[in-house]
C-alpha cells in the first residue's frame, strides 16, 4: 500500500496482465484476481454463455 492506502501494481506486473486504465478485482476462494475490465466482461459474457449451454445440454439428459 501506499501512503494513501493504495494498492500499487508494479509497471511489469500491469504490463504482464495487460491491465488497462479500468481494472476489476475478483475475490475467488482464498485469493484476490486483478483483470483489465474489458477483458473481464468478455471472460464473463463466454462463462455465461457456457453455463446456459451446460445446462441446456444436461436438461436434455433430463439431469
Amino acid at each position: 500500500l501506499d501512503k494513501q492506502g493504495r494498492f500499487v501494481v508494479p509497471e511489469y506486473l500491469r504490463s504482464y496482465a495487460k491491465l488497462g486504465k479500468k481494472v476489476v478485482i475478483v475475490g475467488i476462494h482464498t485469493r484476490l484476481e486483478i483483470w483489465d475490465e474489458d477483458t473481464w466482461n468478455k471472460y464473463r459474457e463466454q462463462t455465461e454463455t457456457d453455463a446456459v449451454d451446460i445446462a441446456e445440454e444436461l436438461g436434455a439428459l433430463g439431469i
